[in-house]
């Protein structure tokens, strides 16, 4: 089997290939985009937002951590509220308290193994709201790269008061120009739909696949 390093190098050159084509739009990691935000993102960080595909690491730490939040004891519980709420106060965040000391905590295992976690984006996400631009127009920056607002985001980013609209952290605001953005084409599967209990999950699947 080969090793992870090998791997890595062989997912990023093909993302550079789709990249280059066209064919994807930005590159990413999970841990980036749905765990640790910029903080021009304005929507609440929640667990129930990030992709949950079956026997993926993410969301079985994440059931690992509420089973044991289950088994805490009070006095644990009572320690563990305090470290929610300077979580919550640390990295400004709103919303239930157990959701986001739950995502600090997932952020806390997958962010020296980031880079595993590839998030390859085929449209444009609105910087804001953290929603895909399936079509229509969108806005984008003129300075920064890849930096796009959706049609509603712009039009709160224009009654927003100057020190916070983008970029929040300087003094010089920057331009947007509006685009189009094109839907994606209608993919048809010409193959027949084959069904076995083999490949009824991802596990068992790559149980077939050793023998």
């Amino acid at each position: 089997m080969p090793k992870s390093d090998k791997l890595r190098s062989w997912y990023q050159n093909l993302v550079k290939k789709a990249v280059k084509e066209g064919i994807v739009v930005e590159r990413n990691t999970l841990y980036d985009f749905f765990l640790q935000p910029t903080n021009e993102c304005r929507t609440n960080i929640s667990a129930a937002c990030s992709p949950y595909c079956e026997n993926d690491f993410w969301p079985g730490e994440a059931e690992r951590l509420l089973e044991k939040k289950d088994d805490d004891t009070s006095q644990k519980k009572e320690t563990q509220l305090g470290r929610l709420l300077r979580v919550a106060k640390r990295d400004d965040r709103k919303g239930n308290l157990e959701d986001i000391l739950l995502v600090h905590r997932i952020g806390e295992r997958m962010r020296a193994m980031k880079e595993d976690f590839l998030m390859l984006c085929l449209q444009q996400f609105c910087k804001h709201c953290h929603h895909p631009i399936v079509s229509g127009g969108s806005w984008v920056c003129t300075s920064c790269r890849n930096f796009h607002l959706c049609e509603r985001c712009y039009a709160e980013e224009l009654n927003t008061s100057l020190k916070d609209r983008h970029p929040s952290t300087t003094k010089q605001k920057h331009a947007f120009e509006r685009t189009e953005e094109e839907p994606l084409p209608e993919t048809v599967d010409g193959d027949p739909t084959m069904e076995s209990k083999l490949f009824s999950s991802q596990m068992q699947g790559y149980k077939g696949i050793r023998g």
